[in-house]
């Protein structure tokens, strides 16, 4: 796979959340979408982070009486021209010029120092725009938020966060940050503390905001920030997991969807210790026990939700990165994106017709598992993040390898670190896509779902995830056979 850099894929963080799109006629919105109007942005130049010391990052605050002058035309360069580019950049569909140039909006840059040089400028790695509003409706809305996509995957965006957090209270006396997430942005969210439960009335924040279709608004609590912090800072402290739990099929059912590999175990919790009561294989048994919808329980997993009928549920492993909602997919064409649609429903019924059912077939093909459907082929619109095959976490998410096999398409994924290497240049492959390259099979090719994927080779002790789940449903199957 050709990168800017010719290294293997690296999972990419989600520091820099997607944006959401459209407006409603309650507040206009800033963004531009399909069919409305496009902003003009200055020119973006990623830095060299290169010689950046991360671990070593400040904060520079900009009032709204400082960012509005900055930005008139012929007002000399400046740091909130450079949040204005950065924000421009990576959300293009906002006009944050406008909003920092308009007087009621405030900005934050994330700046990194040179390493070996206390003396150069530091470097703009991330920032933020945002407006306070009148201390009687104690909270501040989050407008943009953004890394630099060299820099993502090392914690900074938690760092940013947490910093607005901070000011948010101490300086503007707030007792809740609110944003509008994007659905796909809503797990980045989530990891940072924002719940789509709004405490704060409806009557205070709704007609204050902004407000845009395609995304929920969000908010995070500061009242406990101390404490938040405090469990933040253990969190980025304590050493990775070192093992995965593996949770065999609980329903006893020949055909239980936690066959196919497509689901998250689930515990049932006690909400005052959050000792765990019961685990599920899948939020299908979960609900199949207590006499619930199966969307009812993963309303609870996913915020939407405080219990379900009482029953308090969580994912047995959280995975904060993985995509939620419906997933964008790319029609290709002699490997190149001719459309983009919102999901594989939304592509099958535009390619195949509206009364097509094929969008399990373009999933396949997104997947890996078969090449085209009809001739037609596609790819999802931004890779699926999985955590480490041996460890289970996606920690370190910079030193994370996603295999380039199956055409990009395997899902193989694992620390550098778990495997003993250093990261290689180049293309890398996990040990299936690596036997099926040395036996002369063309790289590009799906592997049908019958066929191995994966690393299935032990290393520093640790036998990797899909060994230890394959190895407890044979175990489960024999015990079965035995009964």
């Amino acid at each position: 796979m050709d990168t800017e850099e010719s290294l293997p894929r690296t999972t990419p963080s989600p520091d820099a959340p997607a944006s959401p799109e459209g407006d409603t006629s309650q507040k206009v919105s800033q963004k531009g979408g399909s069919g409305k109007k496009k902003f003009d942005h200055e020119p973006y130049t990623a830095p060299d982070v290169e010689p950046l010391d991360l671990d070593d990052v400040t904060f520079e605050h900009f009032a709204a009486a400082v960012c509005a002058p900055a930005l008139v035309a012929g007002a000399p360069e400046s740091r909130v021209r450079e949040l204005a580019r950065l924000v421009g950049a990576y959300i293009p569909n906002v006009n944050g010029r406008g909003l920092l140039a308009g007087g009621e909006y405030e900005g934050v840059l994330m700046v990194a120092a040179v390493r070996g040089r206390p003396d150069a400028p530091r470097v703009v790695v991330g920032g933020a725009v945002f407006k306070p509003h009148p201390r009687e409706l104690s909270f501040i809305e989050l407008a943009l938020f953004a890394v630099e996509n060299k820099c993502q995957g090392r914690g900074l965006g938690m760092k940013l966060m947490t910093f607005l957090k901070r000011f948010a209270k101490d300086t503007h006396g707030a007792c809740a940050v609110l944003s509008y997430a994007d659905f796909k942005a809503y797990s980045f969210f989530k990891r940072l503390g924002y719940d789509r439960r709004v405490t704060l009335a409806q009557s205070i924040w709704k007609p204050a905001i902004v407000h845009y279709e395609g995304a929920a608004v969000v908010e995070a609590r500061l009242e406990n920030l101390d404490a938040e912090e405090a469990k933040e800072k253990a969190a980025a402290e304590a050493p990775p997991a070192s093992t995965v739990r593996v949770i065999a099929c609980t329903s006893g059912q020949p055909n239980c969807y936690c066959k196919t590999g497509r689901t998250r175990a689930i515990a049932r919790f006690d909400p005052a210790t959050g000792q765990e009561l019961q685990v599920y294989c899948s939020a299908s048994d979960a609900a199949r026990k207590h006499g619930l919808a199966p969307c009812a329980v993963t309303h609870v997993t996913n915020g939407l939700s405080p219990s379900a009928q009482g029953h308090h549920f969580r994912y047995v492993a959280e995975v904060p990165w993985l995509n939620s909602g419906a997933r964008a997919v790319l029609h290709v064409r002699d490997g190149e994106a001719v459309a983009e649609y919102k999901s594989a429903m939304a592509a099958a019924q535009s390619i195949f017709g509206k009364a097509s059912r094929l969008n399990g077939a373009v999933g396949e093909v997104c997947n890996g598992y078969s090449d085209h459907v009809e001739g037609q082929e596609f790819r999802w619109a931004d890779p699926r993040i999985h955590p480490c095959d041996y460890c289970g976490t996606d920690a370190r998410a910079d030193r994370l390898l996603l295999c380039d096999g199956i055409g990009g398409r395997c899902t193989a994924t694992a620390h550098a670190e778990c495997l003993g290497i250093v990261v290689p240049p180049g293309d890398w492959f996990c040990d299936r896509c690596d036997e099926r390259r040395l036996a002369g099979w063309p790289m590009a090719a799906a592997v049908a779902r019958s066929q191995p994927r994966g690393y299935f080779k032990v290393r520093n002790g640790v036998t990797p995830q899909p060994v230890v789940l394959a190895r407890a449903r044979d175990a489960a199957a024999a015990a079965a056979a035995a009964l």
